[in-house]
């Protein structure tokens, strides 16, 4: 198992609760108006936004450092490495995923509806956004799993290319890792040139797969310079001044969203450039909870453990519950009441946790095992 980092936990488990309380707070919604409604909106789209991008984050520097250490310590064999290092990422990642699809699809015949064939198909196989005028639709969260599994499927496949080519290793991994920094930013500043003023920013830069994979990047060029010992040092000394200017930016940002953001026409650049702004100020902030250490046996630690440990399976099945109970249970329950609105949320968010829990414990921590067996790093 790989090591784990107290703060790293702690940076897992505030994204996860930002994704729920994006998802989970719309029964509030009847309650806010006027300048309320505006602030409640803003700050439930900064929720779901920033709880996915921490995870970009978080992800790019945990499979990043994975990624480099691999790499480096290859001799002579780097296509078997890439081989290894995605048979990991794959038993990590998918057998959930499709736990998940499946779960889904019952989903949809319970509620009475028919499924998008098309849609099904694009999602099992990660083209679910590709094309930036449609919407995902079918388990509509797994856009952010596409951006990962391309991620994590294009470096090692470009580092491979590179170092067929140049036949240099260090040349090879930092390039393969720049260039999907790179080519998304291209990608979207010539999309800015082509719809310079549009009312999609929200489908084309939040969840086009190949737009997004700059997000990771930022996480993976971190893990690096936490690899590199003259580096990580620098950054030592100077946590506690990143940690300020990181949520220095962070606010800056959360100012910039409500200033620019809300609109619903705006400079397509304007849109563009505030995901890297996000990961860049996330990324500040990680050398700090880096040096958290865990106090054991609290009862903060444990429900941060727990939270951790679930945030996969909690962010895989908390929209299929919500949609059951949305309509076996909110649809019977007096909508116009605040008090029955906030227990509903708090029974969503019990039950949400409890079958993520289930899930983790008896189907994601045995596939955890098993890959631990089979394929060690």
């Amino acid at each position: 198992m790989t090591k784990r980092y107290f703060g790293l936990d702690i940076m897992r488990t505030m994204a996860i609760s930002l994704v729920l309380l994006c998802h989970y707070s719309s029964p509030l919604y009847p309650f806010v108006s006027g300048a309320t409604e505006r602030i409640y909106n803003i700050a439930n789209w900064l929720a779901g936004y920033f709880g996915v991008e921490i995870f970009f984050v978080l992800s790019g520097f945990l499979i990043g450092s994975i990624y480099l250490k691999t790499q480096k310590t290859t001799l002579d064999q780097p296509a078997s490495s890439v081989i290894k290092f995605l048979k990991r990422r794959w038993l990590r990642t998918l057998p959930n995923y499709f736990l998940f699809v499946l779960v889904n699809v019952l989903v949809v015949y319970l509620l009475g509806k028919s499924l998008d064939i098309l849609a099904f198909i694009k999602v099992i196989t990660f083209f679910q956004k590709i094309n930036p005028f449609v919407s995902v639709g079918f388990f509509a969260v797994s856009w952010s799993l596409a951006v990962e599994e391309w991620f994590y499927f294009l470096m090692p496949i470009s580092y491979l290319i590179l170092f067929a080519v140049t036949k240099r290793k260090d040349f090879s991994i930092k390039y393969s890792v720049a260039l999907l920094f790179i080519v998304p930013m291209v990608a979207k500043i010539w999309y800015c040139t082509v719809y310079p003023v549009h009312a999609n920013h929200e489908e084309v830069f939040r969840y086009v797969t190949f737009f997004r994979l700059d997000a990771i990047f930022f996480g993976v060029a971190f893990a690096w310079a936490w690899g590199t010992d003259a580096i990580k040092a620098k950054i030592q000394k100077n946590t506690s001044y990143l940690l300020f200017l990181g949520l220095g930016l962070l606010l800056i940002s959360f100012v910039y969203a409500y200033l620019f953001l809300a609109k619903s026409t705006q400079i397509s650049y304007l849109y563009a450039l505030f995901s890297p702004f996000c990961c860049i100020s996330i990324s500040m902030c990680m050398p700090y909870l880096l040096t958290l250490k865990n106090e054991s046996g609290s009862l903060f630690s444990k429900c941060i453990f727990l939270m951790s440990t679930t945030s996969y399976s909690i962010y895989l099945s908390h929209v299929p519950i919500k949609e059951l109970f949305d309509h076996y249970i909110k649809s019977r329950l007096n909508s116009n009441s605040l008090s029955i609105n906030l227990c509903y949320i708090i029974l969503l968010l019990s039950a949400t946790i409890t079958v993520s829990y289930f899930i983790y414990q008896k189907f994601e921590l045995k596939i955890l095992q098993y890959r631990d067996r089979v394929v060690h790093e």
